[in-house]
């Protein structure tokens, strides 16, 4: 699975800040975890799929640090965001390949 490989994806840090590259360094320890069961949980709706505000009050991630899963796994190429299909103001995303 690429997203679970650190060397796919780096997190974002505002390069002219010590502290922001620290942080990111830091989030790289629970980053794939994260995504993996973000990912399960997508997969777990079925054709259904969902909305970030789901899957972040489902799995008590922030919705900022879903967004950035959910863009990650979608830049990936395993969700794909429905172009027909909202709920309640938000994009529902699908799960896009299954290996």
């Amino acid at each position: 699975m690429p997203y679970l490989q650190p060397s796919f994806y780096e997190l974002p840090f505002q390069s002219q800040s010590a502290t922001s590259r620290d942080a990111a360094k830091r989030a790289e320890r629970f980053i794939c975890q994260q995504g993996a069961d973000v990912l399960r949980w997508f997969i777990e709706r079925g054709a259904r799929g969902g909305t970030q505000r789901e899957a972040s009050e489902a799995l008590g991630i922030s919705r900022a640090s879903m967004c950035g899963r959910v863009n990650a796994l979608e830049k990936c190429g395993w969700l794909i965001k429905s172009v027909s299909e909202r709920r309640q103001g938000c994009a529902v995303y699908l799960v896009a390949k299954e290996d």
